[in-house]
């Protein structure tokens, strides 16, 4: 075998071994856990705000309160979140004419990540209005008119998992510099050997 063609195949397996380990290295698991992220649910009849605020994901609920005798409690997870809603009230019905509105926000994935999408969506007692609206870093839902019944069960449950994506990267000029330049210097040695 000759030595440029030597050169030829172990510039090959090189550049084989690289696309190896750049392509190792895309493989990412995502986490929110230990991020601050934002919460509110409204209910759209009255336009009250159920809960809101921010709070540090990890393995409690992380928001919960009462309004009009309902108690609704979010624990947002790992890659994902659940809403319940109970009707304490033991006499009447807790009603939601026009829905509720549930946005989560500053969603802040490790490794740097986007949102994409939300998937196993099951809910119990009603349904999704329309599309959930999903930004890079937010989701807002609407679930649609509902009535808990009375009684301290868990009426209402949605449950969903949230679909990230890395965010695009953009290769350091001066490192592909440098490993172009070192391509060529090994190129340019084995031409060199070949010609002595």
């Amino acid at each position: 075998m000759s030595e440029r063609l030597r050169v030829t195949k172990r510039l090959a397996q090189m550049g084989l071994i690289l696309v190896v380990l750049l392509t190792a290295s895309a493989a990412h698991a995502f986490t929110i856990v230990g991020d601050s992220v934002t919460a509110t649910l409204t209910d759209l009849d009255t336009i009250e705000v159920i809960f809101t605020g921010s709070a540090t994901v990890g393995t409690t609920v992380e928001f919960s309160d009462t309004l009009n005798k309902a108690q609704w409690t979010l624990d947002v997870f790992d890659l994902g979140f659940l809403l319940e809603g109970t009707c304490t009230n033991d006499f009447d019905d807790c009603s939601y004419p026009s829905g509720i509105r549930l946005e989560i926000s500053d969603l802040d994935f490790t490794p740097a990540a986007i949102l994409v999408g939300l998937t196993n969506e099951q809910s119990t007692l009603l349904a999704i209005a329309g599309s959930p609206t999903v930004t890079a870093s937010s989701v807002t839902i609407d679930f649609q008119n509902f009535t808990l019944g009375t009684g301290d069960v868990t009426q209402f449950r949605a449950d969903f998992d949230l679909v990230a994506q890395p965010q695009a990267t953009v290769p350091e000029p001066a490192a592909l510099a440098l490993v172009l330049a070192g391509l060529l210097g090994l190129g340019a040695l084995g031409l060199r050997r070949s010609r002595s």
